[in-house]
């Protein structure tokens, strides 16, 4: 069921009500949770590491110290709205890696590990840092001296030509008062799967045979740098560039036989051109009482995507066919400032942020028939969309006793989302957000966090624009659609972190989600043609509700005193469920393509008094069906996937990894259910796919010059 924006529903209510009533009874009660505790830890939880722990790893960066740290995983930034949502749960030196700058294994890998000081783990709505919440780690570093590293990762696999345009050219040091980081790599890919797929009527019928191999490849070269300065008088400045040239590429060849047709090849090809450039500045220093800082982020991208199906029939004559060509460039601009002061009991944060963003699309859309290309007119395919937001929000920390440390923001966003061509308008939007933080150390060893959040999530502004889908042989156009607002969403989570005797340390994490406006593919219009047919009109757009919900634990065991020096486990598993109405059958179902299961054990070992360590891994995941306005697509593997690698530590000075995958020659499973009109019209046909991928072998050099 379709809704406006503007309707809230019963369980929406229920939920917010019982989350805020749990939380107010938490914040009320602090008596009881001052009550006199021998085991009541009254400071911050904080794990601290020093360097010495990670010397048996021979780590060359802060990223190979911080995936070695036990019971934890990088948290990346993910997708949320502007500069300030960040979700990344890595510090470096106190400080956020600045959104949308870089990923946090980027940021990490350009820090030498000769410059870290220490890595601390605590609870992040515990630091100077808004919006910050669960175990967090920060990264302590040194001034940065003259360091040059190099990485090189070639690749093979079954199939594949050798992918040898993989690493990377790290140089940093000191200019003047200016510490630099110089970087310049190279990142290749290709791959190869091949396998049948069975053509069935809707009765179930085999009417074609195919046999396909697909292949696709791409590479990425870029070259970035990130200056910083640290005054004298307290001001930090930090600036950041980044100049990316992108290609892609994708092929599809599938010989067919059967019933429904002559013997045919049916070709996809896809290929794509893309740049990138980002700049990023800041600059903090003293203000009054407190500190002001100050930051700018520019970011531009273009990319020219074409994809062409071509029928052949293996008899002869003129192919048959379709083309899709599109031109996209897309802006973002960013200004904030940050003014952050402590009055004795308390910190406070006053926070600003104006934000652009564009995106220019010209869609070209020909079918081929007897040997000529025929321009077929797309509707809405060509336009300018623009979202112009500005937000603001308050925070505010304290110690409310007991161990008990609460944050919470109050916030608010105004935009302004128009659009140009066939399908142009304006609107304009007010939405509340913010969160609410308990964090408590109960144990000297153990901390616990709650957090309630009022988000507002992130438009693709691509769905604003009409496109056609050639890859799945539909030809379906898709319309654009100015109407579609973005989700927004309560969420909770509790997250308890801390030392398990017999397991070491493990994290737990509860959470749910209910939200609002969700961004779902809908019927624009169903007709029945002359002949029996079923042209069905689709778009993006926005369901009622939906809710999710689930549980992840993770951890790390030494394997010490199981009699394996040296060695350690690292395990996690998650559960998750949703559940929609969906827009077409009315039926409540899971949310689209969301994973249900993870599960992955590791171990390695570093053999002691030796420069040898040694691997093995294990993963397994499942999704939910991709659900469709026509069709449902399904996706899953025949068996988990296993790796294994041997690492030498020291050769000529080099550190040296050979990593094997997909060691039980996992099967890719495909299944795609086509409808005669939408998924309440009777089934059409399905194609039922399995793939073979083969050994994956790659290499791993590493060192200084």
């Amino acid at each position: 069921m379709t809704r406006p924006a503007t309707r809230q529903t019963h369980n929406s209510r229920s939920l917010r009500a019982g989350a805020l009533g749990l939380l107010a009874g938490l914040a009320s009660a602090p008596a009881a949770l001052a009550a006199p505790k021998e085991d009541v830890a009254e400071a911050p939880a904080i794990q601290v590491f020093e360097p010495a722990y990670y010397t048996a790893f021979a780590p060359r960066s802060a990223l190979d110290m911080v995936d070695q740290t036990p019971g934890f995983a990088i948290k990346e930034n993910g997708g949320k709205r502007g500069m300030g949502a960040g979700e990344a749960n890595v510090l470096i030196d106190s400080r956020r890696i600045p959104v949308k700058s870089m990923t946090v294994r980027e940021a990490l890998s350009r820090i030498g590990a000769d410059r870290v000081v220490r890595i601390e783990i605590t609870d992040g709505a515990r630091l100077d840092v808004p919006g910050l919440s669960g175990q967090v780690i920060n990264v302590i570093t040194r001034p940065a001296e003259m360091s040059r590293r190099w990485e090189w990762n070639p690749e093979v696999s079954a199939g594949s030509s050798p992918r040898l345009e993989r690493g990377r050219i790290i140089v940093g040091g000191n200019l003047q008062d200016w510490e630099y980081n110089i970087g310049l790599s190279s990142y290749a890919w290709s791959d190869r799967s091949t396998g049948p797929e069975t053509l069935v009527n809707g009765a179930g019928q085999p009417i074609e045979l195919r046999d396909e191999v697909e292949r696709w490849n791409g590479r990425r070269h870029e070259v970035s740098a990130a200056f910083s300065n640290e005054g004298l008088s307290g001001t930090i400045s930090n600036l950041g560039l980044l100049y990316a040239v992108n290609k892609d590429g994708r092929n599809e060849l599938s010989w067919r036989s059967g019933l429904v047709s002559e013997d045919h090849l049916r070709t996809y090809d896809f290929g794509s051109d893309g740049e990138n450039i980002k700049f990023n500045a800041d600059h903090e220093f003293a203000f009054g009482s407190g500190r002001l800082k100050l930051i700018g982020l520019s970011a531009n991208s273009s990319s020219t995507p074409t994809t062409l199906t071509t029928i052949s029939s293996l008899a002869g004559g003129p192919p048959s066919g379709a083309r899709v060509h599109v031109d996209k460039s897309a802006a973002e601009t960013i200004l904030r400032s940050e003014y952050a002061w402590n009055d004795g009991d308390a910190d406070w944060q006053m926070a600003i942020e104006g934000t652009i963003n564009e995106l220019d699309t010209a869609t070209e859309y020909t079918a081929l028939s007897n040997g000529i290309y025929t321009d077929i007119p797309l509707s809405g395919g060509t336009s300018h969309v623009e979202e112009r937001r500005t937000e603001a929000a308050l925070i505010h920390g304290r110690d409310i006793g007991g161990g008990v440390f609460m944050q919470a923001v109050f916030g608010a966003e105004y935009s302004e989302i128009s659009q140009s061509g066939a399908n142009g308008r304006a609107r304009e939007f007010v939405r509340p957000k913010g969160s609410l933080a308990l964090s408590w150390s109960p144990l000297a060893d153990w901390s616990a966090n709650l957090r309630l959040e009022r988000s507002v999530g992130q438009l693709d502004f691509s769905d604003f624009i009409s496109s056609v889908n050639l890859a799945d042989e539909s030809g379906q156009q898709q319309s654009g659609n100015p109407e579609i607002v973005p989700e927004q969403s309560w969420d909770l989570a509790l997250e308890a972190n801390g030392e398990v005797s017999g397991l070491g340390p493990v994290r737990l994490k509860l959470y749910g989600r209910q939200i609002e406006d969700v961004n779902s593919s809908l019927v624009f219009g169903r007709t029945v043609n002359g002949d029996g047919s079923i042209t069905v009109f689709e778009g993006p757009g926005n369901l009622e509700s939906a809710v999710s919900y689930g549980i992840d634990i993770s951890g790390t065991l030494a394997t010490g005193d199981l009699g394996v020096p040296g060695g350690k486990i690292d395990w996690s598993a998650s559960l998750r469920d949703s559940k929609v109405e969906d827009g077409v059958t009315g039926e409540g179902r899971a949310l689209s393509g969301t994973r249900h299961s993870h599960y992955s054990v590791n171990f390695r070992q570093d053999l002691p008094g030796t420069p040898w360590a040694w691997g093995v891994g294990y993963q397994d995941s499942s999704n939910s069906p991709g659900y469709g306005v026509t069709q449902m697509t399904y996706r899953w593997d025949s068996s988990g996937s296993v790796g294994a690698f041997v690492q030498h530590k020291d050769i000529i000075g080099m550190n040296a990894r050979l990593s094997v995958s997909n060691l039980l020659d996992t099967d890719e499973r495909f299944l795609r259910v086509a409808h005669a009109g939408t998924l309440a019209d009777p089934i059409a046909f399905a194609e039922d796919r399995t793939r073979t991928r083969g050994l994956q072998v790659g290499v791993n050099l590493s060192g200084t010059f």
